[in-house]
């Protein structure tokens, strides 16, 4: 099991739970879709699964360690990885130092972290575009150097809040395909938040999200 939720409630006013005794389970190398309406709980799901946001109860084990031992977070931290639906990308780095910064903020040298955001950014075919500001490439092109810059570190788990959100039909599809083959090459797990069920058969789980609750629709080992 890399990631479960047990009795997890969440709420920023202390009379209402945003989310409510929910259970969850995620294995390695596991592909989950969550769907639901604006304002049900989602975002809010991945902020805790991310370890941005806090339980008020339960327990979030990831990696067969309880994470309320906060001495430990930024250990399953360097294990994720994030995709946004607007990019989130810094405009006055470079493509290839966009992809590095993660590795440069674990440590690992310059040179390293470099040579390894340029082999994921040929990965998204992104090669002729390494030195280029981000400021100068498409959206479609924003979200792969999103796409590279998630994977960069080898996380266990990726975490993409309505990746396609911000692009046209025809990218999105690329992005989410190109998003999905890399997770399967590197068995690397994913919890994806999306409004569009086009894409819901790629994936092994899938789940609807209403009024702080999850229902399993599909899931590969039920």
């Amino acid at each position: 099991m890399l990631l479960q939720f047990k009795n997890i409630s969440f709420g920023y006013d202390k009379n209402e739970n945003i989310i409510e005794n929910l259970n969850f389970e995620l294995n390695q190398g596991e592909l989950a879709v969550i769907e639901g309406k604006s304002g049900s709980g989602k975002s809010t799901f991945l902020h805790i699964a991310g370890l941005i946001a806090y339980p008020q109860s339960g327990v979030v084990t990831f990696m067969d360690e309880s994470l309320n031992k906060t001495k430990k977070l930024f250990k399953f931290r360097r294990n994720i990885g994030y995709i946004f639906q607007s990019h989130m990308l810094w405009k006055d780095l470079s493509v290839r130092e966009n992809v590095a910064m993660p590795l440069i903020l674990q440590g690992i040298g310059r040179k390293n972290a470099y040579e390894a955001a340029e082999r994921w950014l040929c990965d998204v075919g992104l090669e002729k575009h390494i030195k280029a500001s981000v400021t100068q490439i498409s959206g479609g092109e924003q979200q792969r150097v999103g796409l590279a810059r998630a994977f960069v570190h080898n996380p266990k788990l990726i975490l993409a809040d309505e990746p396609t959100g911000n692009l046209d039909d025809e990218t999105g599809d690329k992005i989410m395909h190109l998003c999905i083959r890399i997770a399967r090459k590197n068995k690397t797990a994913i919890i994806c938040v999306t409004h569009n069920k086009k894409w819901n058969h790629m994936f092994d789980s899938e789940y609807y999200f209403k009024k702080g609750n999850l229902s399993s629709i599909r899931r590969i080992n039920a």
